[in-house]
């Protein structure tokens, strides 16, 4: 390591100071600063360098996954995508960057192993090779034949690792005063050794007084961001989280201009057997029109609003408690009776996410019973406007609604439901004219009906084309405008001049939203998208609240026509986080298993870098070259050498060849064929491919032959 002598250490003890982890940290900067002062070192070959960061790279991913699958990770990523609310989706945000924090504190310590073979290693810098997949491939590539030359780069980790180190010791909460100046001491004793020797030491120390001053500079604009960034956070996903209707009031795009559009996003699947579905799904009704008495400066209107006083929830028992005590099962059966009265004849069933475990119901008119198929929601709830809200359920609640036609659990009637003094004069005028012109006062309430559908259908025209008040009328409120001069808008103008009309009748009516069902899938299944929100009325007549849609039935056709071709992609990958959810809601074990998986293969290929298939041919290759050591040692030719050394012998550092050419050969003895011995026995010895039979029978008869040659001439 090159870096200056204990300031790898000291980094590490101030990442063990910051973090909490110094049984760790003690023992690692001791390991790394000891290196500096020993002289045994590690024979490791660069492929050993290779697996190791292969394994410190494992240890990393390991170590993730055990911090996500153990420590609340899984949970908190899943409540980030699927609860809607703002703070709720923010308090997930926060636990999962939590969570990534740990995760960073313990890096040092995954890296820990490498960095010791590194400091206790015959090598002081590593090729990119160790750390880059990419440049593997690049340096094979360039060893082929014929293939450019490739300088590959040399890295020393010893300064990536400290720094590492110092962002590790950042990502804890511990200590926040004293990591500022404890960085600029560090930083400051590794760039001091680093210092270009051109510059004063005063020269140095004041530009690095300037980094400090606009690195503190930094760091407090960096947490004004921060805060600017999270107030940004909150609104978007408060604009773009899951819609749901407020089951106490509903603001209506009434008067607003421009265009309304609302997303394809799917919020709600429905499977309504082998019958048809319901038409519409109520989420919620109103029947309080609040509408301001006066318009702003700019002579425009504010949004008209319905609300309703029967916004109180009551909690419904499951069935299995409302039995006599003496029938009750042991265990609850999660259904919840709405109307003990009634009999069902039709059952849908509704798949749906829910926020935080809640979620509003659409349901059918008529809704009887509700049965939770996950066996899981703690509690449903009900009030007198025909909502109902489930509380404790799974990220993903699975619901069969039973229904008929004498069903419902809604309130009777009340003078709010029948009120038309609280509207704007322009707004009362325009409907008691037409409720003239109409003559729905003398008319019977089935007559009433059938004329306000008629008059609404036959004059009016469906558009998401918001307009606003023509210029110098009179009706320049947004339901007088509609009335009397543009009479066109979408659902919510033709849902609040039917309520109106129907009380103008003396029909007691109120304002519903919900979803119209429309979209059919494959199968039997249909889905309901954020633009297949709806609102329509209800009239009670013959004692039941029975639905009045008189928006023009063209207004499906005219909002799908807007649907954009990307649409399907957004269809695909709700299916796909919905089996997704289906899946790991089926098996209540899935994170340990998908953890267990994870560790497994994570472990198979810690042990194929220290035991499998590259390990053992690192050790063919040292068995290869130890076999070519030996292969060519039963040469005959070393007897001609022990012969010939006993006459002259040879210096140690001569050639075989210079030594054989100042030999002085008999006439029975062949200088020349030494030569062709010499090179036989080179090619038995180093040559991969060896000798041929042929070859080696002449390197053993011509050895032998010289040999006997070589005694005859020296008999005394």
């Amino acid at each position: 390591m090159n870096t200056p002598p204990l300031l790898l250490g000291t980094a590490l003890l101030f990442w063990g100071w910051q973090t909490g982890l110094f049984l760790i940290a003690i023992p690692a900067a001791a390991l790394l600063e000891v290196s500096r002062w020993i002289q045994w070192r590690l024979e490791l070959e660069q492929d050993h360098y290779n697996r190791l960061w292969n394994l410190s790279a494992l240890l990393v991913i390991g170590l993730g996954l055990y911090q996500f699958f153990t420590q609340g990770g899984y949970s908190a990523l899943t409540e980030m995508v699927e609860r809607g609310q703002a703070g709720a989706r923010t308090e997930s945000l926060r636990s999962f960057s939590n969570l990534v924090l740990r995760t960073v504190q313990l890096l040092p310590a995954a890296l820990l192993l490498f960095m010791v073979a590194f400091a206790y290693g015959p090598l002081r810098t590593l090729p990119a090779t160790t750390f880059s997949l990419l440049y593997r491939r690049l340096a094979q590539k360039s060893a082929a034949p014929g293939a450019p030359a490739f300088q590959m780069p040399t890295i020393n980790p010893s300064y990536a690792y400290f720094i590492l180190v110092l962002l590790a010791a950042s990502a804890s909460q511990e200590n926040p005063t004293w990591y500022f100046p404890a960085i600029t001491v560090l930083i400051g004793w590794a760039l001091w050794f680093r210092r270009a020797r051109s510059f004063s030491p005063w020269a140095w120390a004041g530009g690095m007084a300037l980094a400090v001053v606009l690195g503190y500079s930094s760091q407090i604009g960096l947490v004004a961001l921060q805060k600017v960034l999270e107030q940004w956070q909150n609104k978007l996903m408060s604009e773009f989280g899951n819609a749901s209707f407020d089951t106490a009031q509903t603001r209506t795009s009434m008067g607003r201009s421009g265009k309304l559009k609302l997303s394809g996003r799917i919020v709600w699947r429905v499977q309504p057997g082998q019958s048809n579905p319901p038409a519409l799904l109520r989420e919620a009704a109103f029947n309080r029109y609040e509408q301001p008495t006066a318009p702003r400066r700019d002579g425009r209107w504010d949004e008209p609003a319905w609300t309703t006083r029967l916004r109180k929830f009551e909690p419904i028992l499951d069935s299995a408690w409302n039995r006599p005590a003496e029938t009750r099962g042991p265990e609850r059966n999660y259904s919840w009776v709405l109307n003990s009265n009634a009999t069902p004849s039709r059952a849908v069933t509704l798949t749906g996410y829910t926020r935080n475990g809640e979620a509003n119901l659409p349901l059918p008119s008529g809704s009887i019973l509700v049965t939770d198929l996950t066996a899981w929601v703690v509690a449903l709830h009900t009030n007198g406007m025909g909502a109902a809200r489930i509380n404790g359920a799974q990220s993903l609640a699975v619901l069969e609604t039973r229904y008929g036609p004498t069903g419902g659990f809604e309130s009777p009637p009340n003078p709010d439901d029948q009120d038309l003094e609280g509207l704007a004069p322009a707004d009362l005028q325009a409907v008691q004219r037409i409720a003239r012109e109409l003559k729905l006062a003398t008319a019977k309430p089935e007559a009433a009906l059938a004329l306000i559908r008629l008059f609404l259908f036959n004059n009016f025209e469906y558009s998401t084309e918001l307009s606003p008040p023509i210029a110098g009328s009179t009706n320049n409120t947004p339901l007088a405008a509609f009335l009397l001069d543009r009479r066109q808008g979408h659902c919510e103008y033709f849902a609040t001049a039917t309520t109106l009309l129907l009380r103008a009748a003396g029909i007691p009516s109120r304002y519903a939203v919900g979803y119209s069902v429309q979209e059919k899938r494959s199968g039997n299944e249909y889905v309901i998208r954020n633009r297949h929100a709806h609102a329509w009325a209800l009239a009670w007549i013959n004692q039941r609240w029975v639905e009045v849609d008189c928006t023009p039935a063209g207004w499906f056709e005219s909002e799908w026509a807007q649907v954009g071709p990307w649409e399907s992609w957004g269809d695909w990958i709700s299916d796909a986080w919905l089996g997704f959810h289906r899946w790991r809601q089926g098996d209540s074990n899935v994170r340990l298993y998908v953890f267990l998986g994870g560790m497994i293969a994570l472990g198979f290929l810690a042990w194929r870098q220290l035991a499998g298939k590259q390990w053992r041919r690192a050790q063919d290759r040292q068995q290869r070259a130890r076999e070519m050591e030996r292969r060519g040692m039963d040469s005959e030719f070393f007897l001609v050498e022990q012969a010939l050394e006993k006459k002259r012998p040879r210096t140690a550092t001569e050639p075989v060849r210079v030594w054989l050419a100042r030999q002085s050969f008999s006439p029975h003895e062949s200088g020349q064929s030494l030569l062709e011995l010499l090179n036989l026995h080179y090619r038995h010895r180093f040559d991969p491919a060896g000798l041929a039979p042929e070859d080696r029978a002449r390197l053993r008869d011509g050895s032998l032959r010289w040999l006997a040659d070589h005694r005859l001439q020296n008999l005394p």
